[in-house]
Order: C-alpha cells, then structure tokens, then sequence
C-alpha cells in the first residue's frame, strides 16, 4: 500500500511533480472507471470469458473487441491496459510529458481493437532488452515501448492463428515481440530523418515498416496472412456516453485549473506542432 501511495498520491511537493501526480490521478480515474463500468454490460463470468476470447485472438486488423467478445471485456482490457500503461511510467520515475500522455490514451484507444497484455508484453520486455544492450536507463525508451505495442497483433498472429501448437506458439509469438521491440528503438531515432518532425507518429511508422519485414519473413514461408474485419455495430450510444464524459470532464478540470478563462490560448493555437512539440511542457496541463 505504502508503494501505491508514493506512486500516485500527490506529495507535498509543486510544479512538475504536482503535474505529473495530477495527470497520474487522471489515468488512475480513467483506468478504474473502464473496468468498473465493464460490470454493467456483462456479468463477471462473461467478462471473464470475454477476455480470454481477447487474449488468444489473432488481433490483427480490424478485430472490433465489443463484436469479437463482449462491452465488458472489452472495457476491462481497456482499463486494464491504461493501468498497466500507467504503472509502466510511474514504477520508471518517466515525466508525464505530452507524448507520455499521448502514448497512455493511444494504448488505452487500442485496447478497444487488437491490443491486449499478452501481445504488448513481449515487445516492451524488447524495448527494455535493448535499454540493458546500449547500457542506458529504460525509461529513456518509454514512448518507444507504449507507442511500440502497435505491433501487438504480430505475436498473437504468431501464437494463435498458424495452426501451431501452444507451446511452440508462445514462444515463436513472444520472440517475435521481442524481437521486434529490440529493434524498435534505433529504427525510430533514423526514421525520423525520413519526414523531419512533420508526422506526428513516427513510431508508428517504424512499427508498420518492421511489421512488413515480419509479414515477408511470414510469406517466404508459405504463410498467408489473411485480413478480417471483424466490427460491431449498435454500440453507438454507449461510446457517446463514455467519451462524451471522458471529454467534457477534461474541458471543465482544464478550465477549473485555467480559472474559468481561456488565458493563453490564442498562443497555444499559434504554436507549430511539429514533432517533438509538446505542448503540455510548453504551455503547461491545462490549455493542453
């Protein structure tokens, strides 16, 4: 409890240390409220079932969790996600800088469609393999190993979808994330040469030129990789409602914290917001 405490209560301190337990306590809220609202959509046994359907699932692209399982599993992984993402950042001491914060919603959208905690794994414990290679602390690669798990859907793919056995698919899967997330860090600092900071998800670039390379690897083999498209639909009013409260409530803390004014925004908006903009340094949490 002692070790929960320091990780996300505010301490006595100010500035950046406030801002960072500040924006924690939003993730915090957010992850908590994902997996308590999962129970009222599903009953726990469906929930559970749900989310073993998520985590042996191929998951590549378009793997809708609300059609492939169920609201509740879905909304579980994730709040799941957003909390590990979280404890991921806390545990590592890393600033929750705009493209930190940027880097947790992104895995938190995702674990709607194809990222779950099986698949993300093994391509973090890459990007913290090559952190030990080049003798540097991990969390230097934080945004690399969240923005990384793009590549989610390559060990699941791997496991559960080339008709192998379990055991063996585990752990070509897991060595394949690895693999990928050991690679992901030196491709992405030479990646961003290629458009000069004017794309904003240079990482994500990196992962689908390496997810070419495995998918080439994959089809020397005689391996197809078939797509799917796998969508609910009729969910409409359950989204609006749950971003809906996720937006409204981050206007009105945003202005709660500006003192009810738009202060500083006419700057904001002048800022140019190429990569590495960030704008939560730059103009602080509350305009952003």
């Amino acid at each position: 409890m002692d070790c929960l405490a320091k990780l996300f209560f505010k301490p006595k301190d100010t500035g950046e240390v406030e801002l960072d337990h500040e924006i924690s306590s939003l993730f915090l809220f957010l992850g908590l409220a994902l997996m308590g609202l999962a129970f009222f959509f599903n009953t726990p046994t469906e929930i559970w079932m749900g989310s073993i359907v998520i985590l042996t699932s191929p998951a590549n692209l378009i793997t809708d969790y609300f059609a492939l399982a169920n609201i509740g599993a879905t909304l579980m992984n994730a709040g799941f996600m957003t909390l590990t993402s979280l404890v991921l950042v806390r545990v590592h001491q890393v600033k929750m800088t705009g493209a930190i914060v940027a880097a947790i919603f992104t895995v938190a959208g995702f674990s709607f469609f194809g990222k779950n905690i099986y698949n993300s794994i093994p391509i973090i414990l890459g990007v913290m393999l090559y952190a030990r290679i080049v003798r540097l602390p991990f969390n230097r690669f934080m945004l690399q190993a969240l923005f990384g798990t793009a590549l989610g859907p390559l060990p699941s793919e791997i496991t559960f979808n080339l008709g192998l056995p379990l055991a063996p698919g585990l752990i070509l899967g897991f060595s394949a994330g690895i693999l990928a997330g050991l690679v992901l860090p030196p491709l992405s600092a030479h990646f961003l040469r290629f458009h000069q900071g004017f794309s904003l998800y240079n990482i994500g670039f990196t992962a689908g030129i390496v997810g070419m390379f495995f998918l080439a690897i994959l089809q020397g083999f005689g391996i197809e990789i078939t797509t799917v498209a796998i969508v609910s639909s009729g969910n409409d009013l359950v989204l609006a409602v749950i971003l809906g409260t996720l937006f409204t409530g981050m206007l009105l803390f945003g202005l709660m914290k500006n003192n009810w004014r738009l202060t500083g925004y006419r700057q904001f908006l002048n800022q140019p917001g190429k990569l590495a903009s960030d704008f939560i340094m730059i103009s602080g949490a509350t305009l952003t």
